[in-house]
């Protein structure tokens, strides 16, 4: 075994053990720690720490003061720390869990009888696609990233006056 496989294997079975740890724990400090990851991101992650906080000055400046550019890039950190805590509470969603805690409002369609079908599969995409006003966004910088359930593609292109406008197409 080359020194290289070995450090991917124990890192491999420490993220494993984290996994499991984790998914142990209770839901509240499930998310005090993902939160807290995300503050030790911001204290130590300092070149993209900065590129978050021009960003968000950039898109912000007329309306925010500096601090609150400071609050909201922080928040993003610990919003980012929690999204990857989530990670390891994946494998506990299941028919059960998305029954319970996901629910569809203001529908024109029959859940019930939708359910079964569009559990674990992209139906559900076409199902509330069709029959409601929700708006599904799935970011990615890649085209061929894009899923095949997808049918709309919106990109922002730089206008002549140095503004960015939106241009939809069908995919």
């Amino acid at each position: 075994m080359s020194k290289n496989s070995a450090i991917d294997y124990w890192g491999y079975i420490l993220v494993k053990f984290c996994g499991w740890f984790i998914r142990r724990l209770p839901l509240g400090l499930v998310v005090f720690l993902g939160r807290r990851v995300g503050d030790i991101m911001y204290c130590f992650d300092l070149k993209h720490r900065a590129i978050a906080y021009a960003n968000i000055k950039c898109a912000f400046a007329k309306g925010m003061s500096l601090s609150q550019i400071r609050r909201t890039t922080r928040e993003f950190y610990r919003n980012f720390g929690q999204n990857l805590i989530d990670i390891f509470l994946v494998p506990l969603v299941n028919e059960d869990y998305i029954k319970e805690h996901i629910t569809i409002e203001n529908n024109t369609f029959d859940y019930p009888s939708y359910s079964k079908r569009m559990l674990g599969s992209l139906d559900a995409i076409e199902v509330i696609g069709c029959h409601s006003k929700t708006n599904i966004i799935y970011v990615t910088h890649y085209p061929q990233e894009i899923p095949s359930c997808m049918t709309h593609l919106l990109q922002f292109e730089k206008a002549q006056t140095g503004k960015y406008r939106p241009r939809s197409r069908r995919l």
